[in-house]
């Protein structure tokens, strides 16, 4: 693609050794980028070659101050943002130091639909606290991750429409069936209640 339709390069960067086990797609997912980002970033002709104790510069967890919440319409981010589930919001967005996303309730194995168009950046359990995620970069500013899944029912590189299955819903750590979803611009976690249409 042309330059400009690439995501922008943060400005602040940490160092991160590869441990065993580990994939550049699930790095990327620890910081909110795709492993096709980090790959690019380091000048890595072969993503998949990556080994243990290879250090590779991954974006600067900046802390910032949690978002103002805000009430009214959703924020406008030149997506068709959509419900992944149908359920009540357990837990709401806290930003830093909270929960970095929302917990919406149903049962175990609702199925879990994609919140908008996109491809899949990753798909596993090699994230601790998440349990099986997926991750759906829609843009080159937006991700959306789906945790606590039962099952996954895409792969990392399959191409997903808005309302289209992904997983289903599994059971978080309070053992209680929920999905965590999370909405992430340029690495950062927003509210995802300020771009899921108003119910």
């Amino acid at each position: 693609p042309p330059p400009s339709a690439l995501p922008p390069e943060p400005t602040h960067w940490q160092t991160y050794t590869v441990r065993a086990g580990e994939t550049l797609n699930l790095i990327g997912a620890r910081y909110g980028v795709t492993g096709e980002d980090l790959a690019r970033w380091n000048r890595l002709s072969n993503p998949n070659l990556i080994h243990v104790g290879q250090r590779i510069k991954v974006p600067a967890t900046a802390a910032s101050s949690s978002p103002a919440f805000r009430t009214g319409e959703p924020i406008a981010s030149g997506i068709d943002w959509q419900w992944p589930v149908r359920g009540s919001v357990l837990t709401l967005f806290q930003g830093e130091g909270g929960s970095k996303g929302i917990d919406i309730g149903g049962s175990t194995g609702m199925a879990i639909a994609a919140a908008a168009d996109g491809r899949v950046a990753y798909a596993g359990s090699g994230l601790k606290g998440y349990g099986e995620l997926i991750i759906i970069k829609h843009n080159n500013n937006f991700l959306s991750a789906y945790a606590y899944n039962r099952t996954l029912h895409a792969q990392e590189g399959d191409t997903v429409q808005a309302g289209q299955t992904i997983a289903e819903m599994g059971e978080g750590p309070n053992r209680q069936p929920s999905l965590h979803f999370e909405i992430r611009y340029n690495g950062q976690p927003v509210d995802p209640l300020q771009y899921l249409p108003a119910r």
